[in-house]
């Protein structure tokens, strides 16, 4: 499948791209490229029995987990602290979030 120069303006123009004629002989070719590609992945025939089984994981495994606190020593708190660039109070310092 090969894409236009014509459909190539009209994609920059929907992206409000100004491109040169260089640019949009590249664009044309590098398009077309991919547009080949996908075609190529679509006459694959997949074992929808062996696509269910590896792609989409089982109900189960998408649930939420539980939430564990993982301890750690005072030690390794502490090098964490210290590597931190602004600390205050013996915690980091961070960016107000809201």
């Amino acid at each position: 499948m090969s894409i236009t120069k014509k459909e190539i303006e009209h994609l920059a123009k929907l992206a409000r791209l100004e491109l040169s004629d260089t640019e949009q002989e590249k664009f044309s070719k590098d398009i077309s490229s991919i547009l080949q590609y996908v075609n190529k992945l679509q006459e694959l025939r997949i074992d929808q029995g062996l696509l269910n089984k590896s792609v989409i994981k089982p109900a189960a495994s998408r649930l939420p987990r539980e939430d564990r606190v993982i301890g750690m020593g005072s030690s390794e708190q502490q090098e964490l602290i210290q590597q931190a660039p602004e600390k205050e109070d013996g915690l980091i310092k961070t960016e107000p979030v809201f």
